[in-house]
């Protein structure tokens, strides 16, 4: 009985000065992993999210009108952004987020080659345009319609601005509509499989 209880204070004993040990090797590779970096790899893990359950419901066919404001809704929380529209060529209101509704019609246009790969690297970090900017909504090709954007103070990171072209071209394939989607999803370089279905 002695030597159990002796036996267990030494590993009572042994286990903080294990973790302090363990920590103490640890101090060298602290600045290969910053806190920063598991926040990115989280606010990564929700734009993929993001993007994935658009891509479901374009592949379960939900109705037009419910996936673009299922993915307008989700957006604001994952990218940048406090406000989100999708108009049609004509201009007309297809969907929008609650916070979008009475905002004007942005001035400025973005090109999604340029939002996704900023030119000048002080650029990358900068907010989107808090007084709105406008994506051009293009699927088989053609113009199907505009994504308006109002940005927040939050900065863009070249993820969450890739990720945002990655969106609006998910909302240009379900705005197209079934018959445009596919070809679209093909010209776009989607999977057969998924442009299929």
């Amino acid at each position: 009985m002695d030597r159990e209880n002796g036996a267990r204070l030494i590993y009572l004993a042994g286990g903080p000065l294990a973790a302090v040990l363990l920590g103490m090797a640890l101090v060298p590779l602290r600045g290969f992993t910053t806190a920063s970096n598991f926040t990115l790899l989280r606010a990564s893990r929700a734009q993929m999210e993001l993007v994935r359950s658009g891509l479901e419901r374009l592949e379960k066919g939900v109705p037009t009108d419910l996936a673009l404001k299922r993915m307008l809704d989700a957006s604001p929380g994952v990218l940048p952004l406090t406000a989100a529209v999708v108009r049609d060529t004509r201009g007309n209101l297809v969907a929008a987020t609650e916070r979008a509704h009475g905002m004007p019609v942005p001035a400025r246009s973005l090109g999604l080659d340029a939002l996704a790969m900023p030119t000048a690297p002080d650029r990358s970090r900068q907010p989107l345009p808090q007084e709105g900017a406008r994506l051009a909504l293009v699927a088989g090709g053609r113009q199907v319609g505009w994504l308006d954007v109002w940005g927040d103070e939050r900065r863009a990171s070249v993820d969450s601005r890739r990720a945002l072209a990655d969106v609006a071209r998910l909302l240009a394939l379900i705005l197209a509509g079934p018959g445009e989607g596919v070809t679209a999803g093909t010209a776009a370089g989607l999977p057969e499989s998924a442009s299929r279905e």
